[in-house]
């Protein structure tokens, strides 16, 4: 490179990359206002300048994308040779005033190997290596030469965001992160969900009509506030105000750690709903999701608990002696009898009684635990704020946020967080109507889950587990 500075090289790769995100922004509208006979109107200063077809803007936008895309991929050092293999570009083939990842400009950073740019994506390598590799040709053969029409069929709309979120993601990675605080208008990281893995998560959650698990619109809020994200915010709204709708809207604005962490725990809420309300885990396309977390959130699988609530329901809790658990003298008494009840609800069948009595007994133990150790509930990060910024009163807090706080503390473990599902809302289920929206309907199965939940969270609580 001659006489091209620093940061003028930077403003070049921002603009390249821009173009590809924009791209990608497109492929997804395209995609979802395909049947539609949507416009684009542009304003200019509030009024209309400029209204087109969509296609008009989103292929060209998408036609940016790919052109950019291949720049971007040999500045990386990657190319495709003429067997259809993505292969190492040549350190000898730039010229002089050529930018590439290993410049004297950009010190220390690497040229990413073939086999870096097929794990970017969290598809089969193949499925990855086709993709840039298609993309690459299409645009040295479709767009800067008239050899072929660009009319890319469903199979190519899915290469296509297989390379634009792989190209977004290997610049995050091996270009601006790297470089992190080095210069000013940096990129954020962008969930790195692919169209594929998509369409796993939300066959799985069941956001085809609309909703997301059983969430209502008030838990689904209450989930999202314990990852200090406002899901019912404007920001979310893009699509719409559904809640599968906002769910899509923050998989394209949260930052892959952020998008992991919340799939993670739907994902045990899935597996906990499944458990307590008698159906079926699809456990093939569970693992591919568990899969897909484990890339976001940078962990192997192997590392993740998989305990099932089999193996749950089959350990042994002994409820401990009352008296040694956190809690007012002149209440042992009454959490005794609770149990008791419990115990005979179980017994009786009625099993809607047992989640009220141990859903009840667990908020009471949990208080007492919190008003023995103010601080360190206060400090923990999921404790519930207020508008104004500052911790709830432990009377405001719900057993969900207790629980939520005293596993993050050490206080319970992951399992009774994981097999919690049932009790979390117990409150709700007093009233009939909230509990026919939630379809909250609890069976034999479920009474013992909640049950040795219990026993096990008051083990946990008194010092006795292992």
């Amino acid at each position: 490179m001659t006489d091209v500075s620093k940061s003028k090289a930077i403003e070049l790769l921002n603009y390249r990359f821009g173009a590809v995100q924009i791209g990608l922004l497109a492929l997804q509208k395209c995609l979802l206002w395909a049947e539609s006979e949507s416009k684009v109107c542009i304003f200019v200063d509030g009024k209309l300048d400029t209204e087109t077809a969509t296609s008009v803007f989103f292929n060209s936008a998408i036609e940016s994308a790919i052109i950019h895309s291949r720049v971007l991929l040999e500045f990386l050092g990657l190319k495709a040779n003429k067997g259809g293999q993505l292969v190492q570009a040549s350190r000898n083939n730039h010229h002089v005033d050529d930018l590439f990842i290993e410049h004297e400009l950009f010190a220390g950073l690497k040229l990413v190997t073939p086999e870096d740019a097929k794990q970017a994506d969290s598809g089969p390598s193949e499925e990855a290596e086709q993709a840039l590799v298609y993309v690459i040709h299409l645009a040295n053969k479709g767009l800067a030469h008239s050899t072929i029409d660009f009319k890319p069929d469903e199979e190519d709309f899915s290469l296509l965001d297989i390379t634009f979120r792989g190209v977004v993601k290997l610049m995050e990675n091996r270009f601006y992160s790297p470089r992190c605080g080095e210069d000013e208008g940096q990129h954020k990281n962008m969930s790195s969900l692919t169209d594929v893995e998509r369409r796993y998560l939300e066959n799985l959650l069941g956001m085809q009509s609309g909703y997301v698990l059983d969430y209502s619109d008030a838990t689904f809020g209450e989930f999202f506030s314990r990852h200090k994200t406002d899901i019912h915010g404007k920001k979310y709204q893009t699509y719409g105000t559904s809640k599968a709708k906002k769910m899509r809207a923050f998989w394209e604005q949260g930052s892959d750690g952020l998008v992991g962490q919340v799939l993670s725990e739907m994902l045990d809420s899935y597996e906990a709903d499944c458990d307590l309300n008698g159906r079926e885990v699809n456990e093939a396309v569970l693992g591919k999701s568990r899969r897909i977390v484990s890339r976001l959130i940078g962990k192997s699988v192997s590392s993740q608990s998989v305990q099932s609530d089999g193996e749950f329901l089959h350990r042994e809790f002994t409820i401990p002696n009352i008296q040694n658990l956190p809690i007012e003298a002149q209440a042992v008494s009454i959490i005794e009898s609770r149990l008791n009840e419990a115990r005979a609800a179980m017994g009786a069948k009625a099993y809607l009684s047992v989640v009220f009595l141990c859903g009840s007994v667990l908020e009471a133990i949990l208080l007492g635990a919190a008003q023995k150790e103010p601080s360190r509930f206060n400090r923990a990060s999921a404790s519930p704020k207020s508008s104004d910024g500052s911790v709830k009163r432990f009377h405001e807090w719900s057993l969900s946020q207790f629980i939520d706080v005293a596993c993050e503390i050490g206080l319970l473990k992951p399992d009774v967080k994981k097999f919690s599902h049932g009790l979390r809302d117990f409150r709700n289920y007093i009233h009939p109507y909230e509990q026919m929206s939630s379809g909250f309907t609890p069976d034999d199965h479920t009474a013992r889950l909640c049950f040795q939940t219990l026993k096990a969270a008051l083990a946990s609580v008194a010092g006795e587990r292992g």
